[in-house]
């Protein structure tokens, strides 16, 4: 798959059984995805794929919308990582209103649905949705997001092992990191330090007060996003 290359260790697969380990221990949880296999995530080849083929691009956009099984983890870390580079992507859609949007209010459902429509493969988007739509006992469509959720993680965890800089886990959104190791794997964070102008690395601990583990994450994509806006605004203010 352009972008993405495989290694033969066997993939997590994501289980009922596997969710309720995930509310249980998310250390366990977390070790199974470390060990599971991974995917070689090269950003160029990524953006060269979606830049020069928008057609098969949006084939995957469809396919994930209508059956989000029938991509495979190469082809579903390449639908996540290459929205990246669609004129849609801007990391502070989800950043900066998702706190504002979770509430169990019937109208704030609704507005994670208007807002899955412009930032489709947000795992945090689909977690908070699939939650709400739970706590409304709206069965169809916690199943729907949840599907979704859990193939976008099996992708992103398989980008790296969170263990060091160099393997971290990468994100398209700062705010899928505490998708993962707050509402997925129940972990609290105990600090966080911000590393090279690109990593996040946490210090998180279990529930109880417990053991501690150091999570690295890779947020190069959004700080790039990020910058390029600030400095199209600045550009637009010198014109003016």
């Amino acid at each position: 798959m352009a972008g993405a290359q495989k290694t033969e260790e066997p993939a997590p697969q994501i289980t009922d059984s596997i969710q309720r380990m995930i509310a249980q221990n998310g250390l366990y949880i977390l070790e199974t995805f470390a060990d599971g296999k991974k995917i070689d995530i090269d950003y160029q080849k990524v953006e060269e794929y979606v830049t020069q083929n928008a057609e098969g691009y949006e084939q995957l956009m469809n396919r994930f919308q209508e059956d989000p099984n029938s991509l495979n983890e190469e082809e579903t870390a390449l639908l996540y990582y290459g929205f990246a580079f669609t004129k849609d992507y801007d990391p502070n859609n989800v950043d900066m209103n998702i706190d504002l949007m979770r509430s169990f209010q019937d109208k704030n459902f609704f507005a994670y649905q208007k807002e899955l429509k412009r930032t489709p493969v947000s795992l945090s988007l689909l977690m908070n949705a699939a939650y709400l739509a739970g706590e409304m006992g709206n069965d169809v469509f916690k199943q729907k997001y949840m599907q979704k959720a859990m193939k976008l993680l099996t992708a992103i965890m398989a980008s790296g092992t969170g263990y060091s800089k160099e393997n971290a886990i990468k994100v398209l959104y700062i705010a899928d990191e505490y998708a993962i190791f707050r509402d997925l794997m129940g972990l609290r964070m105990k600090m966080q330090r911000f590393i090279d102008r690109r990593y996040d690395r946490m210090t998180l601990e279990t529930g109880n007060g417990g053991e501690s583990v150091i999570l690295w994450f890779d947020t190069y994509l959004s700080i790039q996003k990020l910058g390029k806006n600030v400095g199209n605004h600045k550009k637009k203010k010198k014109k003016k």
